[in-house]
Parts: C-alpha cells; structure tokens; sequence
C-alpha cells in the first residue's frame, strides 16, 4: 500500500525531531517507508536530485543495518521516477511544449542556410551518462538537463563518440577514405589526426593558436516525452542497482589490504539510468553547400550509429549499456561519394566465420556476446539478439534466458572493429538442412 510523504514530514522524521522512545514506533522503520513517494511530486527532477536528499540517521534499525538501504535516497529515487512516468505529471506538461518547439526548429526546413538530418533513437539497453562535474549529491548520479531536468544526450558526447569511431576506422582500413577529400592522409592538427577527420569534426594546431571548427553541427538530443493523450506511458528514469562484494580490499591503504574472499556480503549500491526503449530525437546540421546532404548521411551511416549501436555511449559500456539505434531502423547506404562525386563501395566486411563456442546472455537489456576466434568476443543487441534467441530450440532458449551459457554454433562477421554475431545454431543438428 502506498502512502503520500510530504516534505515536512519527511523532515520530521530526522534528528532531533525523531522520536527515541522506546514504547513509540521508530519513524525511519523501512517497512514504512518502502513504498512512499514524495507529495508533491517534483516539477524539475534534477533539482529535486540534487537539493532535496535528507538522509535518516545512521544504525537507526537493526532491519536498516541488515539491508544496508539508505532510505532517503530511495525516496529520492522514487520521486524522480515516478515524476515524469505519467503525462499529467507536471514536470512533462511543463517539459512538452518545450520539447514540441525544439522538434519543429530541427525539422524546419524554411532556413535554406543550413541542411538538417532528424532521426529518432531508441535504447536498446540501459543508459547511464554521469555529470562532468561532481556536483551532484547523488552517488552515480544520472545526466540530466540543466534547465528542464529531464535526461539528454549531450551533441559534444554525441561528437566525440562519432570522431573516435572515425579515428579507429581511419586507422583500420585507411585506404576506404582515400578518395573522400583531397589530401584524405594528410596528417594535421594536435593530434595529427587524417585531413578527412578533421575537416569533418574540427581541430586544433599544435602548440599555437589557430585551427579549424566542424563541417558538422550535433544537436543534444532530447528525450522525447509521451503525447499527452498517451494511455500509457514508461517513465524515462529507472532504478538501478550495482553489488560490489569486497568493498574492503578497494578502500583499505597500504599493507592492511586484505584479500578479497568469495564469502563476503554484497553492498547494494542503487542509482538511476534510463531504461531501454527510450526515446531520443537526434539532428545534424551542416552548412547548405553542394554535397552536405551526402556527407551528413555518410556520418550517420558511418560512423554514429553503429558508435551508438555497438561502441555504446555514457559509461559502463563494457557492461553492455548506453546502446541505441534508429527507431525505425535507418537503411545504411553502401556507398559514398569521393570529392568529384564517384560512388565508392562501402561493403569491405570479411566473410562470416563459423565456431562452435559459449554464449551468454545478458538479462538485463537481452545482449548476446560469443567467445570467438583470438578470445575476442562477437555480440549482438536489441532487436536482432531477441530474434538470434528464438530461432533456437526452446531447452536452448530456456538456458540462455536462466543466466545459463549453452555451447553454440556461432557464425559472426568481422567489420574494422566491429565482430557482430549474424547466426546462432544448435551445433547437434546438421549443418546442411538437406543431410536430415
């Protein structure tokens, strides 16, 4: 049963108020507060994350000491969540007709000085993209506007992901951007990146002022909220929960460290991250000269959505967040033209390769990831893994789906750093349908 826990007798919990009496109920009791939410609910999430955290006192309960909760921050969290998870809430009726302007101004097409590319992205797994800044009270907070307090995808984020994408690519197959501008290998700037690279995305000179600003321009891009006729919506903010077991061996200094032990309990940590299916409206712009409009899908086709896809975006990608893809799904071109406007062939992916090895499944955004040739790992997001996963017989499905690895016939293909498993199988059935 939910209750309704105004901020002043939120306050009224804490010291000296709080009552220790021992024949009067403890205020802070955890069963108590499990499913409170703040009344009002915020109309700004970020303020309330970063100005309203009121702790409880310390080894309040024995029930708290067990669970090691922090209570106040779970209602911190609950509040936020619950904030923007329903139309009528008002931080989205103060955040819609923001977002319906912003939208408007990205797909205005009247301006004839600038050419505009306007997608729709999609998570494909959890997000998680902390402040630049330690200002936040909260531990592992979340990226959030600084003026409409919703979460966003910064365009320097958006851009750097996008030139280290280019960079790697460059450095694997350079002979693929020969032909894109004059001089494509000339080595200039700071970082002595390829021309290509730096006309496209900007640089700096080497040890003097001076250098060169972007051909292209990346929008933030804003999450998209819920018409407010919506019948049902998903809140954009999800608790999240990390369990680190050997909190002493990372903290302990010097000679006292001691060795981490298997037997240690877990420390639950929680934070919040914007949960798959998202929604977020990304723009490129570039100036209105000829062949913008093929540079601008290059970039997208090229180098950002599969950055987003397969390098992920915001922090702990390893783990197999911040991926997202164009919802719908954006055709890629397969090819590009050179600077006197002959297409090239884009297609220099090596032919599948095939290995009976272990697969795993992730169970919280449903990624697959495969042990390959080398020990490199080929995986699979979104999507593409739900449909890899149900095409196998269902004990197979089961394992997968229990956190269980099952051994299987794997047929992955090879792209510059990308290793994209395109096939799963059950090694036991023939290879060939005609040898049944």
């Amino acid at each position: 049963m939910t209750s309704k826990l105004t901020l002043d007798a939120w306050i009224d919990r804490l010291p000296p108020k709080r009552t220790s009496a021992p024949d009067q109920p403890d205020p802070w009791r955890r069963r108590d507060l499990a499913d409170a939410w703040p009344d009002p609910l915020p109309a700004h999430v970020g303020l309330w994350l970063d100005r309203y955290l009121v702790e409880p006192p310390t080894n309040t309960s024995q029930e708290d000491k067990e669970t090691k909760e922090k209570l106040g921050r779970t209602l911190l969290h609950r509040g936020a969540e619950l904030a923007l998870d329903r139309p009528d809430r008002p931080a989205l009726a103060a955040y819609r007709p923001i977002f319906d302007r912003w939208r408007r101004c990205a797909e205005d097409s009247s301006d004839r000085g600038t050419i505009r590319r306007v997608i729709e992205l999609k998570t494909l797994s959890r997000l998680l993209l902390h402040p630049s800044t330690a200002t936040s009270v909260i531990d592992g907070s979340l990226l959030l506007h600084h003026t409409y307090g919703v979460p966003y995808i910064p365009g320097s984020a958006l851009k750097g992901i996008c030139r280290a994408r280019a960079r790697r690519q460059g450095l694997l197959l350079p002979q693929r951007y020969e032909g894109l501008i004059q001089g494509a290998d000339e080595p200039r700037g700071r970082n002595q990146e390829p021309r290509w690279v730096t006309e496209l995305f900007g640089y700096v000179e080497d040890g003097k002022e001076g250098g060169l600003a972007g051909l292209v321009d990346f929008w933030d891009a804003l999450w998209i909220p819920p018409k407010a006729d919506a019948k049902r919506t998903k809140a954009p903010l999800a608790r999240d929960i990390v369990n680190p077991h050997h909190s002493t061996y990372y903290t302990a200094k010097g000679n006292e460290r001691p060795a981490p032990r298997p037997t240690e309990d877990p420390i639950p940590t929680h934070f919040l991250s914007v949960p798959p299916d998202t929604q977020f409206l990304l723009a490129l712009e570039g100036p209105a000269i000829p062949g913008i409009d093929n540079l601008l899908d290059f970039i997208l086709d090229e180098f950002l959505l599969p950055a987003l896809e397969f390098d992920g975006i915001g922090a702990k990608t390893a783990a197999g967040y911040g991926r997202l893809a164009a919802d719908p799904v954006r055709p890629r071109a397969l090819g590009i033209q050179d600077s006197q406007g002959n297409s090239q062939n884009q297609e220099q992916s090596r032919a599948p390769q095939e290995i009976v090895t272990r697969v795993t499944r992730k169970p919280n955004d449903g990624s697959l990831s495969a042990t390959v040739a080398g020990g490199v790992t080929a995986t699979s997001f979104g999507p593409a893994a739900s449909a890899l996963v149900a095409g196998l017989p269902e004990a197979l499905q089961a394992r997968l789906k229990k956190r269980q690895e099952a051994h299987l016939r794997v047929t992955w293909r090879e792209d510059g750093n990308l290793r994209q498993i395109v096939a799963l199988a059950d090694p036991s059935a023939p290879e060939n349908p005609t040898d049944r």
